[in-house]
């Protein structure tokens, strides 16, 4: 896959506490991911925006077996 280096300013808390947890060498991979995961939960709000959009609110049932489901 390619790569794109980009500029990003950052609080320094943040990035004290991300070094802190990877080191200096696993910044970029630390970011990437956290983009991903990011991306993830906006394309699932925006799934759950049209279905509700389509068919009304998500039953109370299937919100229920995603936080059963969720690795968090």
């Amino acid at each position: 896959m390619a790569h794109v280096k980009k500029s990003v300013t950052l609080d320094a808390d943040v990035v004290r506490e991300i070094e802190q947890l990877v080191g200096p060498r696993g910044f970029s991979a630390f970011m990437n991911e956290s983009a991903k995961l990011r991306l993830i939960v906006a394309r699932g709000r925006a799934a759950v925006s049209e279905y509700e959009s389509e068919h009304g609110p998500v039953p109370d049932e299937a919100l229920r077996a995603v936080d059963r489901a969720w690795p968090g």
